[in-house]
């Protein structure tokens, strides 16, 4: 291997773990979960953090790859509000849903069906 190909590998690992250092070393993106009895009223003492990174991930897997149902829509009180960073939510989970949907807090005209509800309900029943 001549000079040329060495200093192009030694440079693109450099890259690599500095991308990877970059990557580890931005701040988490907080994480809470509160019940909620309406659209306006949170059930008092229930807020919760979300502290493990595997539950972290599985939420914002969740609400990244939410699907954007037709039309307007009217629907029931919520059962729960997340908050990612800045970003709120609203939850409608319910017990042997594979299904459950979404709601952005800032705009509740838009749906949205989330497919892992199983695996969040898991996560939430943990609080109680």
């Amino acid at each position: 291997m001549d000079a040329k190909w060495k200093s192009i590998l030694i440079i693109g690992i450099v890259l690599l773990l500095a991308l990877a250092g970059a990557y580890y070393s931005q701040p988490k993106q907080h994480i809470s979960v509160e019940q909620m009895s309406s659209f306006n009223e949170v059930v008092p003492n229930s807020k919760r953090e979300i502290t493990q990174p595997s539950d972290a991930r599985t939420i914002q897997r969740a609400v990244r790859t939410a699907k954007k149902l037709p039309g307007v829509v009217d629907v029931a009180d919520p059962n729960y509000k997340v908050t990612i960073g800045e970003n709120e939510y609203y939850l409608w989970l319910y017990e042997g849903e594979k299904v459950g949907s979404m709601m952005k807090v800032t705009n509740t005209n838009n749906l949205y069906r989330l497919r892992s509800s199983e695996k969040l309900l898991a996560i939430f029943n943990t609080f109680n």
